[in-house]
């Protein structure tokens, strides 16, 4: 199979995700503690050759989407 596979996924930065711009929703649902185990699991479901992650904060870049997305198996970079 010659096919490559691409995505964009828009994590939303901790600035972006303010309960002051989502008074709609649960405080707790924006967190990140809740949010980005979760993202991650949606990612890797989707198993697709590259991902390319919009709005990603730096630290929790190096803190937790590179070791788990280099344990699943891909290289990542950040720019």
């Amino acid at each position: 199979n010659n096919n490559v596979t691409v995505a964009s996924y828009n994590l939303m930065a901790y600035n972006f995700t303010k309960s002051v711009n989502y008074s709609q929703c649960d405080e707790e649902i924006l967190s990140i503690k809740y949010r980005a185990p979760r993202i991650l699991r949606q990612i890797l479901s989707l198993n697709y050759d590259i991902f390319c992650l919009q709005e990603v904060d730096r630290d929790l870049f190096y803190e937790f989407y590179k070791p788990n997305l280099e344990s699943a198996g891909y290289d990542t970079i950040i720019n």
